[in-house]
């Protein structure tokens, strides 16, 4: 009897943990769609290129999109990283926003 509750019990233990190392896979998903979109920005607000805010973004999060909007004196960057690794499992997109005040000079 003993047996089949601790079988029961490695059961559980190991379905935890592969859902606490998914979860942790989308933190770190988040924290890199946050700080290329952080970069992103920085650079929109100095009136870079699409092109190169884009090869920045790819640097930081590998097969992420990025989408810029400037809207009067601020630019606003939004990174979609798709479903990968273990999040893949889940289906689970990350997407992280920042907005930056426009240097002022830039695109003169």
């Amino acid at each position: 009897m003993v047996t089949v509750e601790a079988a029961i019990g490695l059961l559980v233990i190991g379905f935890v943990l592969t859902l606490l190392a998914m979860l942790t896979n989308v933190a770190i998903m988040y924290v890199g769609a946050q700080e290329a979109a952080r970069s992103a920005a920085r650079m929109a607000s100095l009136d870079k290129s699409v092109s190169s805010i884009q090869a920045v973004v790819e640097e930081k999060s590998p097969g992420a999109q990025v989408s810029v909007a400037r809207r009067g004196e601020t630019v606003e960057v939004t990174v979609r990283v798709p479903p990968n690794g273990f999040s893949g499992a889940l289906g689970i997109s990350v997407t992280a926003t920042t907005v930056a005040f426009v240097e002022p000079g830039a695109g003169q």
